[in-house]
């Protein structure tokens, strides 16, 4: 709860006067007169809180739109927004909103909030550029199965040797040096054997199945799901040319043999090209451009920008010479640890507005999901970086006053 709080101060802001006001990219005071709109949801003493809460919220923060379709979903979101209505009443009862402290906790997040808005809007431009320039490489998949016969025969499993996935520990220490001609003639001999069996009508998955000596997709009758031209997870393997081939094949072909560095292979093409749309493939190209991006546009803001410390920053070179430098130490700012892979678990908390303004110290963890190498993704927010010296602990929860009875 007190992170939905959290989240859901991230959207509000006080002026010097007191006045509650909503950071946005509109006309001033024009999200608060969505707020009137819509019908009554539920009555907090003499406030009001209306549909056009909830679609404002949904507006900020997408994940909220998903959340409110859901009927029990919808309820703890209107719970949590009645407990906010609840603390702002009373804080406002109580005359906290007129202390000087809280009017300089929400006009230093008033300026985090407008710096990020720089970040967002430099982030959406390169992210729409780099999509286009490699929506054909990287965003346009075509689904895939294949049947692998390795060079090699793999030794019997014994329990002894036998380790995840039905693979030998010891076998790639025992597959000293290249395969003979006579082991690559041998499992040539049994791909064409394979491929006179698919020629003849029978089923891909089922010879699959029976064939293959790639145990990862063998109980999936060979699927190695979704794949695109510039595919890093077949070229870990070695396995370019079955892009290749994949790319020149219509949906139902098969392919003749195909030779990689350790196998044959035969693949078989079972979806047309599909090209991701740019809002599925978007939050996973912010998770991977935000470090580059904010330092590209910091490096420009520098250059162009005269500052002058009136007292030199102390040094932050490491105390041993030879060391290499820690990343941020040119610039003081202390580094960060790498953002965590996204995952695919939604949260069961509802999420009322987009992340709390980032402070020294925390930082949010973007989220994407999908395949190693496919560009779909759930949001992980665009990590701008923009921090406040000293920055306080976030103030009260605070909720965007609700329509007042009678106004």
């Amino acid at each position: 709860m007190k992170r939905l709080f959290l989240l859901i101060f991230s959207f509000l802001v006080f002026d010097a006067c007191s006045k509650v006001k909503v950071v946005s990219p509109g006309p001033a005071g024009e999200e608060l007169a969505d707020m009137k709109k819509g019908a009554e949801i539920v009555q907090v003493n003499n406030a009001v809180i209306r549909e056009g809460y909830l679609e404002m919220l949904s507006a900020i923060n997408p994940r909220v739109k998903s959340q409110i379709s859901n009927p029990a979903m919808k309820k703890k979101v209107v719970e949590s927004l009645v407990d906010q209505e609840l603390l702002y009443q009373e804080s406002v009862q109580r005359g906290l909103d007129r202390k000087k402290e809280v009017a300089d906790k929400a006009a230093l997040y008033k300026r985090i909030i407008i710096a990020q808005a720089l970040m967002e809007e430099e982030m959406d431009k390169k992210t729409r550029e780099y999509y286009e320039q490699h929506k054909d490489a990287d965003f346009t998949r075509v689904a895939i199965s294949h049947i692998q016969i390795d060079f090699k025969k793999p030794e019997p499993e014994t329990p002894e040797t036998s380790g995840e996935k039905g693979e030998t520990k010891d076998k790639k220490a025992k597959e000293k040096g290249p395969a003979t001609e006579a082991e690559k003639k041998e499992a040539l001999d049994r791909t064409k054997t394979v491929k006179a069996r698919l020629t003849a009508g029978e089923d891909f998955a089922k010879v699959a199945e029976e064939t293959t000596n790639d145990n990862a997709s063998k109980k999936k009758g060979g699927d190695l799901g979704k794949i695109s031209r510039d595919d890093k997870r077949l070229a870990r393997r070695g396995l370019e040319k079955l892009v290749d081939a994949a790319f020149s094949l219509k949906m139902g072909q098969v392919s003749e043999v195909i030779e990689t560095p350790k196998a044959y292979h035969i693949i078989k093409v079972t979806s047309e090209p599909e090209v991701t749309p740019f809002e599925e493939a978007k939050k996973t190209i912010e998770f991977q451009l935000q470090k580059q991006v904010k330092e590209e546009l910091l490096a420009k803001l520098k250059q162009a920008a005269k500052i002058v410390y009136a007292v030199e920053p102390a040094s932050t070179s490491p105390k041993n010479p030879e060391a290499p430098p820690q990343e941020g130490a040119s610039s003081g700012v202390a580094p960060k640890a790498p953002a965590s892979p996204p995952s695919t678990t939604g949260d069961s908390e509802p999420v009322m507005a987009p992340g709390t303004p980032t402070v020294p110290g925390e930082t949010e963890t973007p989220k994407t999901t999908g395949p190693e190498g496919a560009p779909s993704g759930t949001p992980p927010p665009a990590d701008t970086g923009v921090t406040s010296p000293e920055a306080p602990e976030p103030p009260p929860p605070m909720a965007v006053p609700a329509e007042k009875k009678g106004t």
